[in-house]
């Protein structure tokens, strides 16, 4: 959900920067430097912490995964001893 969020609000941010630099383009009517590089260091920082948590939770999804397979096998070798007795 946090994620989510983070993805929301950077798409939010990259829209209007998007708008403001059409201006710029456009008509020359938007002159502020200092706020086009302000927005842009913000998605930049959105971004990275969307890609730092998204690794975090991939690595998590990963962990989880590689212990249930763990469990899995071990409840496999214990019947397969059980049958064997």
């Amino acid at each position: 959900m946090d994620l989510d969020e983070k993805e929301f609000e950077c798409e939010q941010l990259f829209k209007l920067q998007l708008a403001k630099l059409g201006l710029v383009a456009k008509y020359s009517l938007l002159n502020n430097e200092e706020e086009l590089t302000k927005t842009q260091f913000e998605i930049e920082n959105i971004m990275m912490s969307i890609n730092h948590e998204f690794w975090m939770v991939k690595k998590d999804i990963f962990r989880l995964i590689d212990q249930l397979l763990l469990e899995s096998k071990l409840i496999k070798l214990q019947s397969t001893h059980q049958k064997r007795s």
